[in-house]
């Protein structure tokens, strides 16, 4: 049986590990903190970047580049980013939701996607979408020296998540 020393030391060693928990709280809220007002200070800027290349744009006739050329929408590429775990709450759910609702409104045109991340894969393959390539625990290997050549899209579509608060988020496309 346990004696009144042993309950003493059962109680201090929990109040210490109750300690540590509350300062690793603290180091990841600063973390979360400085994390979220970078990506607020840098929108601004990818906002006008954003306006400046489509001003640019809009006074070229003719462009010289592949990629800036306007071509009619043949062929789609969407590129789903999904985690690897279901450890981020809502996350994929709602990328995957974003997702299903681009592929439901462009079904007459020749739509090919690749999931990045484990759960867009196993959900996509499911719902028996057409995969040309899918990267599993990408960041676990990363290799730049790598790359593979792909057929030329029309567009690239890109559903992902905009941070509005620190647990509130819009899930969006990007072209």
């Amino acid at each position: 049986m346990a004696t009144l020393l042993d309950f003493r030391r059962r109680i201090r060693s929990v109040k210490n590990t109750q300690q540590i928990t509350r300062a690793m709280k603290f180091v990841a809220a600063a973390r979360l903190r400085r994390a979220q007002e970078a990506a607020i200070a840098a929108r601004p800027y990818a906002k006008e970047l954003a306006r400046m290349l489509r001003s640019i744009m809009s006074r070229i006739s003719e462009p010289q580049h592949p990629l800036l050329a306007k071509r009619p929408e043949e062929r789609i590429l969407a590129l789903v980013l999904t985690g690897e775990r279901g450890l981020a709450g809502a996350f994929n759910a709602n990328i995957l939701r974003k997702a299903q609702d681009f592929f439901r409104a462009n079904k007459g045109k020749k739509i090919s996607t690749i999931p990045v991340g484990k759960k867009g894969r196993d959900s996509l393959k499911k719902a028996g979408f057409n995969l040309i390539a899918e990267y599993v625990n990408v960041l676990a290997r990363v290799d730049f020296a790598t790359r593979e050549r792909s057929p030329r899209w029309s567009r690239i579509f890109i559903p992902r998540m905009r941070s509005i608060r620190c647990i509130s988020f819009s899930a969006n496309l990007r072209r």
